[in-house]
């Protein structure tokens, strides 16, 4: 009975410390041109976002329609292409791996604490 009891409450320290790992792994990404008037931020809430006809972001499409596509700490790019690549990706915590699908032609990538990779051949 003592071993059982033991067994139980290591699992619950096991789950009780993994936390805030869990926590910690949500990845939000900030996508701006030209500086805050221009930014939006991807998160769980909202993962996609949409390039307007004078390339600044917006909040919005679906999986067929995205030109920015955040899941799971992986930021998709699709035909990310501005005329004077002035969008810049800024992730504030985390890991972050962007994966290029297309043509696409980015300013910058800012990642405060934390790996970046790129994977696909866009």
């Amino acid at each position: 009975m003592d071993k059982r009891l033991l067994g139980i409450l290591v699992i619950l320290l096991v789950m009780i410390t993994a936390l805030p790992a869990l926590a910690a792994s949500a990845t939000e990404v900030i996508i701006a041109r030209g500086g805050n008037p221009y930014s939006v931020v991807l998160d769980e809430e909202h993962p996609y976002a949409q390039m307007d006809a004078d390339g600044y972001p917006q909040i919005g499409g679906d999986e067929n329609d995205y030109h920015w596509k955040l899941y799971g700490g992986v930021l998709t790019l699709r035909q990310c292409n501005t005329d004077n690549a002035h969008v810049s990706i800024q992730c504030e915590s985390g890991d972050l791996t962007i994966d290029l699908v297309g043509d696409n032609k980015i300013g910058s990538v800012n990642v405060k604490a934390g790996a970046l990779t790129f994977t696909g051949a866009g």
